[in-house]
This record gives C-alpha cells, structure tokens and sequence, in this order.
C-alpha cells in the first residue's frame, strides 16, 4: 500500500532520507535527524499518511459492517463512535505504519468467518474458509503476528462447523490443510525478498561457503589479506595450504566456534548487524539460497529476543504471569469501557438472535474471533506499548458497544413494559344536562 505513491512519482529525486538510509533517532534532536536523513521528505510522507487514512476509514466501516451483523444497527453505530474516539487508534491512523493495514485484514478475516459460517453449501462455504485464509495471509504479510492470532481463530472455526456437523471429516482435513498452507504462503508470495536469487549462486559459491562453516577455511589468492571481516568480527587464523593445494585462510578453533556462533546469532538477534558484518556477505551464495528461510527465522529471533530481554539487567521480572498481568491491567481495568466489553462478550456467546439453519450464527463466530484474538495477544506479546495492542483496543470497543447497546435495549424494553403494566388514572364520567341533549338533538333534526 506504502509503494502506491512512491510508485506514482510522489518521492522527490534525491533527498537526504532516500540516500541514507538511516532511521529516526529519537534520542538526537529534531533537525539533527532531519539533516543526517532520518525524517523522511513532506512530498512523501503526505501521500503516505494519506494512504493510512484510507486504511483507518476502511478499518472503521469493517468494525461496524461486522458489529451490525453480529447485534445489530444500533450497536454499530455505537462501536463506530468508538473506535474513532480512541486516540491510539486515530494515532496511528494516520502514521507511516503497517499496522494499520494488518488492524484491517485482521477484522476482515473475521467478517468473512461470518459469511462463511453462514454459508448455504459445503463447497460455498470452503471458498469462504479460503478467502478467510487469504486475508489472513495478507495480515501476516503486514506483520507476522497475523499468523499466530489468525491460523488459530481459523482452526477454531473450522472445529466448530465439523463440531456442528457441516463439515464432513475428509473435506475438514483437507479445508483445514489448505487454510494453511495459504495463510502461510501468501508472505512468500507478496515478498520478494523471500525468493532464492539464483543469479548469486553458483556451485563453486557454494562449495567455499559449505567449506568456511565446516573447517573454517578461506580460499585465499596468493598474495592478497584475507577479507576485512576476519578482522572486523576479531577472528584469528593463519594462511596454510588446504589438501587441494589452494591457499587459504584457517581459523583457529576458537575462532570457527565465534563464527559458527556469530552467524547463528545474527539471524536470532532483534537487529541485524551492519552490513558489512552481515552473513550475507560473509557467504553470499549460501544465503542467497537459503532467503525463503528468512521468514520462519523471524519467528526464532522473536523468541530469542524475548529471552534476552528477560534475562537483561533493566528487565523486572513480573510477579505473576504475562497472561494474568495483561488481562488485569489491559482488560480489567478501573474503566467503563472493559465492563462493558465483558457484557458484550456474554451477549455475544448466549445470543440465539440471527442463527443460520446452514452453520454457526453470526453472534457465535464474532465472540470466537475476538476471545481468541485477545487470548493469543496476552499470551505472545511481550511488551505493553500501545502500538503493540491496538487490536486489543478495537476488539474491546466493539465489545463494550455490543454491551451498551444491549443495556440500552434491555433498559427500553423494561421501561416499555413497566409502562404498560402502569394502571392509567380512573377519571370521573360526566354526564350532559338533559337541556343540553335536546337543543343538540332539535339542531340535528333542523338540518336533515
């Protein structure tokens, strides 16, 4: 979405930003990061925000097409006054991020689940579970956190529609292989530089790589140092002449078992090392093959940033779980806006409004979506920045509009039956004069 405008020509020819390559730095002043090219130029950042925007106004009319399915007009409108009155929302509506666009698969994977539960016929609603599959898989190409909220939620579904009996056990295997096998590929699909670049392999690159990772061996030309990252990375060898006669470069074993460790690390590592010191240019043909590796990796520097950061000397231990600590802080707080969310949860799982005679009602499906969404949120995230959990913020409007507007309804529909049982006020019956009734009477006959 970001690559619209720049595609158009809205980036300026050379500018300081597209040159260096350098991010923003918020511990250096403003114009300092401005002058060494970290802040990027208004004629691109303008349309970029703007294209944000879109992606915000587009999440919003999802929030309420989905609430409006689920409970109905009134609670949409509620939970559409809601998420644009949330300032974390808004924020990020209109910044240079992807998380917007990934907020906005994340909820169109969940009104699709609607349809597709709802759907008439077995092979109807396959297609449904797929097109499910592959917005899910757009909102892991926006940030791989989609994967690990959505493939569940997924599964989930499909185990409840073969718990309800329309999904036959043959055709539930192959439905639940296939959502992911297509929510997984579909960032390998949109990202290039997942691809192998078979244009910097060669058979010989990859002899020399294999051979440095086994013995730690350079081949060298005769004459000519070694290459500048033996003595960047503080390794240590000597020149020796292998058994084919080539001269090399060995590493002691010390120094095998730091490299061995470096290239291990620099793929865990939460940041790459610069790139001079980057694997891919210590042994190029090797990781030019390997880039459709780079995706699952992430999810192992991930965890391995999680680690670090626990076991780092400024981090304080909780004093209970990160499931328990988030929920109490993040959902449980001293606010209208949670209690209501809980009731909207409950309204959601009872609910017996708009149930479909072919699969599971509306109501059902949006409760599943967003109790397994918040669930694997404090379950996975580590830290507790807003950005980090604005899906938590929307899911939790919607909620606490579903629960409003059912107190609202319920509170109407007491008031209307109180009323209706309220015996009305006895007035006297007056009676007319008998004077009366016979000029009335005498005028009535005049004028027949």
């Amino acid at each position: 979405m970001f690559a619209i405008p720049i595609l158009c020509g809205a980036a300026p020819a050379a500018h300081p930003f597209l040159e260096s390559g350098v991010p923003f730095d918020p511990g250096i002043p403003l114009l300092e990061n401005k002058a060494r090219g970290g802040i990027a130029p208004k004629e691109l950042l303008l349309p970029l925000r703007w294209v944000a925007v879109v992606g915000g106004a587009g999440l919003c009319l999802l929030c309420m097409a989905m609430v409006h399915r689920a409970a109905g007009r009134w609670a949409a409108i509620l939970a559409g006054l809601v998420l644009v009155s949330n300032p974390v929302v808004t924020r990020i509506s209109a910044s240079v991020l992807t998380d917007i666009f990934y907020q906005f698969f994340l909820v169109a994977t969940g009104l699709a689940a609607m349809y597709a539960a709802e759907a008439g016929f077995s092979a109807q609603r396959t297609r449904r579970i797929l097109i499910c599959a592959l917005l899910a898989g757009c909102a892991t190409a926006c940030k791989y956190a989609g994967v690990l909220l959505l493939l569940p939620f997924l599964v989930l579904l499909l185990a409840g529609l073969r718990g309800a009996g329309q999904l036959q056990p043959r055709r539930f295997y192959a439905t639940l292989a296939a959502v992911c096998v297509v929510t997984g590929g579909i960032p390998f699909l949109l990202n290039p530089y997942y691809w192998p670049d078979f244009s910097e392999i060669s058979m010989s690159g990859l002899q020399a790589d294999l051979r440095l990772i086994r013995d730690g061996e350079i081949a060298i030309e005769p004459g000519v140092a070694p290459p500048s990252w033996v003595w960047h990375l503080g390794f240590d060898g000597e020149r020796k002449l292998a058994d084919d006669g080539v001269e090399v470069f060995r590493l002691n074993p010390a120094g095998l078992d730091a490299l061995r460790d470096y290239l291990w690390h620099a793929y865990l590592k939460f940041y790459d090392p610069p790139y001079e010191f980057h694997p891919q240019t210590i042994m190029p043909s090797l990781f030019a093959l390997m880039r459709p590796a780079y995706y699952p990796l992430v999810f192992l520097r991930w965890q391995y940033y999680k680690e670090w950061l626990a076991l780092s000397p400024n981090w304080t231990p909780p004093e209970q779980p990160r499931f328990f600590r988030s929920l109490r802080y993040r959902f449980l707080a001293h606010s209208l806006e949670p209690k209501l969310a809980l009731v909207g949860i409950g309204v959601l799982m009872l609910t017996r409004s708009r149930r479909s005679a072919h699969g599971l009602s509306s109501a059902r499906v949006a409760a599943i979506f967003g109790i397994t969404i918040i669930a694997m949120v404090y379950a996975t995230r580590l830290a507790d920045f807003e950005r980090y959990l604005v899906d938590i913020f929307i899911l939790r409007g919607m909620a606490a509009a579903i629960g409003a507007a059912w107190i609202l309804r319920f509170c109407a529909s007491r008031a209307a039956t109180w009323l209706d049982k309220m015996p009305l006020p006895q007035r006297p019956l007056r009676f007319p004069a008998p004077g009366l009734l016979l000029r009335k009477q005498s005028e009535y006959s005049s004028l027949c």
